[in-house]
């Protein structure tokens, strides 16, 4: 969906993204070396997701301790874009962020939007999209708290079926937001 949006001209501020930085930044790369170790570095000193992963999703208080460290920082950086976005003058800002909740950046949205699939596709997704074995899918699927997540949406959105069927669907949300802006 965020992708979609973008190409319609709106701007998309990618928690993931974020995150991805989060873990480049040498004073969160400190923070993290020293809580979990030289065992979670790649080659090249940066951090090994993968390894990181494994960790913490096998380990919800090494995930609360991850936590505790990026979110911070992370949630920072968005405030930060929303600033630089909000001088732009655009009428709808996107955030794409799996853990919105669990970084409390919904208090600094207008509406939140879930976008629901079975969990079968969302492991299907997780396979192709970032090579995760069925293992590592299921795991990191049932990490989410998906209904928690529905319940406290303002939009739902089902991401099954066709890419037409999902940008009709997007496009009837993006008139609802538009007119509510």
């Amino acid at each position: 969906m965020s992708r979609y949006y973008e190409r319609k001209g709106y701007p998309v501020v990618y928690e993931d993204e974020v995150g991805h930085q989060a873990l480049a930044d040498q004073r969160i790369l400190k923070k993290i070396i020293c809580f979990f170790g030289n065992g979670i570095l790649g080659a090249h000193g940066e951090i090994d997701r993968k390894a990181l992963g494994n960790i913490v999703f096998s380990d919800p208080e090494a995930l609360r301790s991850l936590n505790a460290i990026v979110h911070p920082w992370m949630i920072s950086q968005t405030l930060s874009r929303f600033s630089a976005l909000e001088e732009t003058r655009y009428p709808l800002v996107f955030l794409e962020a799996a853990i919105l909740y669990e970084m409390s950046l919904d208090r600094h949205v207008d509406s939140v939007v879930f976008v629901d699939a079975t969990q079968k596709t969302r492991i299907q997704r997780l396979m192709t999209s970032r090579g995760y074995d069925l293992a590592e899918a299921q795991k990191r699927v049932k990490a989410q708290r998906i209904g928690q997540y529905k319940k406290k949406s303002d939009f739902v959105i089902r991401n099954e079926g066709t890419l037409e069927s999902l940008y009709q669907r997007c496009d009837r949300l993006l008139n609802v937001l538009l007119a509510n802006g």
